[in-house]
């Protein structure tokens, strides 16, 4: 396939200076979130104003880093690039169409704010439940295709959120004891897969495919969702978490919020996958995903 390469995404560009990780490689866009071709392109929050307007003003300020492993750059943590400080007002997504940022997604912040701040004794009903895993997603999302990261949700899934569908993604819940609006997406240990020997996945496969997961952990005040949103490829494999788990492919019911397991931060808890690729599986780069 031929690309326009300078319609890409500036850090999908990257690709061709020789980053070789596995990505989705798309023109920009008129709207990340639908498939209209046309329309005013407008920009949504990370965070929307009505949420953060419950949050102290130090917990509304951010510094987006950048980290990758240690050994390829001289600070110990990792760290290659650090924004800010910015305000939370400032965090948004550009190419989302008016169409979606002021009816769905707008409607979606508003039922779910209640949830996010919700009291931690409280039960949330199925229903309710169903929209906070539409609202992680949808903010994973946003992350994904606003951040400095390999973009790694095809267009045909991120069409799917706006209406209420969420397939081969996974949400689990868990507390921390200190409040913050935070994120991390692809952290070290948030992801683990383990190779089913009777399947025989080998390592490269594994490895690709681990690259492909999109992992994204998104804390809103002591309340954290840990989105894995992955290829239809691996749906049969088995996924451990020490969380609670909010949705995976339409399996949800009620969720008791005061029975969460409580970690010491957002760091802390990470998806464990028993790798077993799916039937029809025959190696290779699953389809809509690109590699060197």
């Amino acid at each position: 396939m031929t690309y326009q390469v300078r319609h890409l995404r500036a850090y999908d560009r990257d690709a061709f200076a020789g980053r070789a990780a596995p990505r989705i490689l798309e023109p920009t866009p008129v709207c990340w979130m639908c498939s209209r071709t046309s329309g005013r392109s407008t920009k949504e929050h990370v965070f929307a104003r009505t949420l953060l307007e419950e949050f102290p003003s130090e917990q509304k300020q951010f510094s987006p880093a950048r980290f990758n492993s240690a050994l390829y750059t001289p600070d110990p943590l990792g760290m290659t690039h650090l924004r800010g400080p910015m305000p939370g007002s400032a965090l948004v997504a550009g190419g989302i169409c008016a169409t979606c940022n002021n009816l769905w997604m707008s409607n979606l912040e508003v039922a779910t704010k209640p949830l996010l701040v919700s009291p931690p004794e409280r039960t949330l009903s199925a229903v309710e439940a169903r929209t906070l895993a539409h609202w992680f997603v949808k903010t994973a999302i946003v992350i994904n295709v606003s951040n400095p990261h390999r973009l790694l949700w095809p267009a045909e899934r991120r069409h799917a959120v706006a209406g209420r569908r969420m397939p081969n993604v996974a949400i689990w819940l868990f507390r921390v004891p200190e409040s913050d609006l935070n994120w991390i997406q692809a952290r070290p240990g948030g992801l683990s897969l383990l190779t089913n020997p009777l399947e025989s996945v080998d390592t490269e496969t594994a490895s690709f495919l681990g690259g492909v997961i999109h992992s994204c952990a998104i804390q809103v005040g002591t309340l954290v969702g840990d989105v894995v949103a992955y290829p239809g490829e691996i749906s049969a494999s088995e996924f451990e978490h020490d969380g609670t788990l909010l949705w995976k492919n339409g399996r949800i019911g009620e969720v008791n919020l005061s029975d969460l397991a409580v970690g010491k931060d957002l760091w802390d808890h990470g998806a464990h996958i028993k790798l077993r690729t799916s039937s029809f599986w025959s190696g290779g780069v699953p389809a809509g995903y690109w590699s060197k």
